[in-house]
């Protein structure tokens, strides 16, 4: 009987099948699986096919921390061709409350300036509705309180409120179907200089909380160029 052998495990198979396979061939053979199958798998039940290297690779995930890809999904689910981070626009203009004269600047911080006369409250957006999952609220300068000055949101009926974090992030979920403003105040008898606010909402996977200002999202960028071209209409281009 002519035995040749396997490439890899060197198994001997026989050409004609027409011959009486050879048992110490076949004796051969199992012995060789077998050795083959030892140094692949220890004797720890459940260890399947790995070598004890390849199981050390895969311990090394069991710490994996995968915040860093949490922060990029968040960044990144809703927009396209950018990343978005911030999704409170600030959506008043500049004004003077009640001794306190609130500045818009270009980056959508807030700068209070003045003595307030009385509760100078300045509700810069109004109507909002967010997306119903966990947020992140920060912005408040170092020394807000509910005595001094602070950055808040409530709900549009004016109930609900919560206090932007300061040096910390302030988590909560928004209400579904239910719509949101957002103020400043600076209390009766408080005076400030230059102090500034720096209002921003995030999804909770994104753990950096430095302040970037507000971009739109695709949905509002697509219903402003419907806007546009809506104008053009009837226009000689």
């Amino acid at each position: 009987m002519a035995v040749t052998y396997t490439e890899n495990y060197k198994l001997g198979k026989q050409e004609n099948h027409a011959d009486k396979f050879d048992m110490a061939v076949i004796t051969e053979n199992m012995d060789k699986i077998d050795k083959a199958l030892s140094e692949k798998v220890d004797a720890e039940k459940g260890k399947g096919l790995l070598t004890d290297d390849e199981r050390k690779k895969l311990s090394g995930l069991e710490n994996y921390n995968d915040t860093e890809i949490k922060t990029e999904i968040a960044l990144n689910r809703d927009t396209v061709g950018y990343q978005r981070k911030n999704l409170l626009d600030v959506k008043s203009e500049s004004k003077t409350i009640s001794g306190i004269t609130y500045t818009v600047n270009p980056d959508n911080s807030i700068t209070a300036n003045g003595t307030a006369t009385s509760n100078a409250i300045f509700e810069f957006s109004s109507n909002v509705v967010l997306p119903t999952e966990k947020l992140a609220f920060t912005g408040n300068p170092v020394g807000a309180s509910d005595s001094t000055y602070r950055l808040y949101l409530m709900r549009s009926n004016f109930t609900g409120t919560t206090e932007a974090g300061a040096s910390n992030d302030v988590f909560f979920t928004p209400q579904a179907n239910t719509s949101y403003l957002f103020r400043i105040v600076v209390y009766s008898g408080q005076t400030v200089d230059n102090l500034t606010f720096y209002p921003m909402l995030r999804k909770a996977d994104i753990t950096d909380s430095t302040y970037v200002p507000y971009q739109p999202s695709v949905a509002e960028q697509l219903a402003e160029i419907r806007e546009r071209l809506a104008a053009l209409e009837g226009t000689a281009l």
